[in-house]
């Protein structure tokens, strides 16, 4: 059994022709002497008629509803067996998931079930930003995919959830309407 902590970076919503996903961008490092900081991001599914939309047009809003809890910004969980940091959603870099958010007036209770090879449930709390535009659904369809990793060894844990994750790390963008 190893042990893991799960960090709550941010959650969006990005509205196309007055529909709206959410998308969440969180991180898993080792519990203790973490070596690697693994980026991932939930996005939303779609219905079809809609997905159709965020393939084919630009974003009309975007507005982060959602950020890191400085006085809490991790949560331990354990799996085995020990796995990488970056293995939680399997050898193609993306699984099915569902996410769940709970709002307590200014913190949110995030959580994110992975459904695929690793099943393993991730609670996280962020605090409010801008308010929800969107309709809190008891738990919503999406895929998990992995953004990237940071080498830990010439930085510190702090600086590097401070700072989020690079653009493009991983080649997928958070804010596009694409995925």
């Amino acid at each position: 059994m190893a042990d893991y902590k799960v960090y709550g970076y941010a959650a969006y919503e990005v509205e196309v022709h007055n529909h709206i996903k959410k998308r969440v961008i969180f991180a898993i490092s080792m519990a203790h002497r973490p070596h690697w900081l693994c980026w991932y991001i939930y996005s939303q599914e779609m219905a079809d008629p809609w997905a159709q939309d965020f393939r084919t047009h630009n974003a009309d809003r975007t507005a982060r509803i959602g950020k890191m809890l400085y006085s809490t910004p991790s949560t331990v969980f354990s799996y085995r067996p020990q796995i990488n940091v970056n293995s939680f959603v399997g050898s193609m870099g993306m699984d099915v998931a569902t996410f769940t958010m709970g709002n307590r007036g200014p913190i949110f209770d995030c959580r994110i079930q992975l459904l695929g090879g690793v099943a393993v449930s991730l609670n996280f709390k962020l605090a409010q930003d801008e308010p929800m535009r969107s309709i809190a659904i008891p738990s919503d369809m999406g895929t998990v995919r992995i953004m990237g990793w940071v080498n830990l060894s010439r930085t510190s844990i702090i600086a590097e959830l401070k700072k989020g994750p690079s653009p493009g790390l991983g080649g997928v963008d958070p804010f596009s309407t694409k995925f």
